[in-house]
This record gives structure tokens, sequence and C-alpha cells, in this order.
């Protein structure tokens, strides 16, 4: 197989699956890995595609496919900014929902610098990941609800119906949301469809909303809906929506009544 179409298959394969590695390429084409190599370093050189450490990603592939270990590698200063900006709206004795995203756990270390806010805080949350980095830290007394349910190990979070259900007997004072996707008419979504049960679940049961989204989410669009940005309470993010969007928001404002707020991370 020619170089030029050996590479053309690299990228139809990484268009199917959310991450690949050199060895199952190497496999799926029938050639060594030290040729995967080599064209992966020339695919990368052309930017249509993403290395990371032990993985291969198709440049502009929508990260919410990807597994959380990838997912928690992607735009971290972002997220540690914006955890930074929304953990301010977090007031003492608040009980607060976590859904299961990257920019939740970045929220959560950003509380651990905040031990008396942390501890005085009730948490209703569906993500392992979140439970190990309290365990490891020292001298933590929050009120921990975790949310049950099947555990689905690629994306660290709980779901099914058990988790619905848990979620029908608690009530909060905020939930975080960190939307999959911001599509230019400002309507939050989503790929799967339990996370959107959840996430809707846990907005039904709140008294604010806050909303948590960086710039490589907008604009994007997943083919399942959430909530309009305007549903929320607060938008903590690195976007610069322009005059034309802050308008069309303080518009949707008035006619539902309520303030979405815009908190911006920089």
């Amino acid at each position: 197989m020619k170089v030029q179409k050996r590479q053309e298959e690299i990228l139809k394969i990484l268009s199917e699956v959310p991450i690949s590695t050199i060895q199952n390429l190497a496999n799926e084409l029938a050639v060594s890995a030290e040729t995967i190599r080599k064209d992966l370093k020339q695919l990368a050189d052309e930017d249509k595609i993403i290395q990371t450490h032990g993985g291969v990603v198709l440049k502009g592939k929508k990260t919410s496919y990807f597994p959380f270990d990838y997912r928690v590698k992607i735009s971290t200063s972002k997220k540690i900014k914006i955890g930074k900006e929304a953990s301010k709206l977090i007031e003492f004795g608040d009980t607060i929902f976590l859904e299961s995203s990257t920019t939740c756990l970045a929220l959560v270390q950003e509380l651990c610098q905040k031990k008396e806010i942390l501890n005085s805080l009730g948490l209703d949350e569906n993500i392992p990941t979140i439970i190990v980095v309290l365990l490891e830290k020292e001298e933590v007394s929050s009120k921990v609800l975790f949310v049950g349910g099947w555990i689905d190990f690629s994306q660290h979070s709980t779901n099914g119906f058990m988790a619905m259900d848990f979620l029908e007997k608690v009530y909060v004072n905020k939930t975080f949301i960190s939307g999959a996707a911001l599509s230019r008419d400002l309507m939050v979504t989503g790929y799967y469809e339990q996370d959107i049960l959840l996430q809707r679940k846990m907005m039904e049961h709140a008294e604010q909303n806050i909303l948590m989204v960086d710039e490589k989410k907008y604009p994007k669009q997943g083919f399942l809906q959430l909530a309009q940005m305007s549903e929320f309470d607060y938008v903590v993010s690195d976007i610069d929506f322009g005059k034309e969007v802050n308008e069309s928001i303080q518009s949707n404002n008035e006619k539902l009544g309520k303030s979405c707020h815009i908190i911006t991370a920089n």
C-alpha cells in the first residue's frame, strides 16, 4: 500500500473511533508500528491529527466522545480558570450537584484550596474521580452523596435508572454542568442520552443552575438537546460571545423574566 493511500486509511479509521493507538493502527493496516509512527508524524506535521501519550485522535473531532482520561488533558488551563471563577459562586453551607465532567473536576480541585467553604458543603455527584481527589486531601469533612447506578469506566461516571431514582429524591442550591457543546443559537447540547437525562433532572432539582463551557465547545452542535443557555442562571466561560450574542441573551432574559449572567474566565 502506498504512503498516501495508507495515510488516507489512517484518517478514515480515526474518523470512526474516539481514539486509537499506534499498535491498533498497525494491526488494522498490516504494517509495522514503525511505519505507522512515520505516517503519524507526517499527519501531525500537516495538522491532521493529535498525538497524546499512548493515543492518536483526529484533529477537530468532538472530544466529548473521548474517554475521561483523554478529556482531562484537553484545555486544562481553560478549565482551571473556569473552575476558579465558578467556585466564587459557591457560598458557605451550599448543597451542590456536580455532573461527570472534567471541568467539574477542575472546580473541585479549586474548592480544595478553600477548606472552610469545602467542608461546609453538601456534594451530590456521579463522578468517582472526585471521590478520589477528596480522599487524597487532609481534613476534608464535606458531606458527599454519591449518585449510584451503573459505572461507565470510560467516562468515570454513573448512570441508569438507579441514578435517576436517586436524583428524584435530592434537591440542592446549585447545579454545575459543563455542556458538551454550545451551538450558534446558544443551545446546550450533548451526545450521550444518559448524560442528558441526568443533567436535566439535576437542573430541575436545583435553585440555581450554572453552565461552565470553554471556547473549544463553541460553536459546536451535539445531537441531543439539554437546554437553552438562557435557562441557566450563570454561564462561566472564556468565550467571547460578541455584541450580537450578548444582545440576544439580554432579549431572552426579558422574555423569560429571569437573568442569565455571563461571567468571563480569562
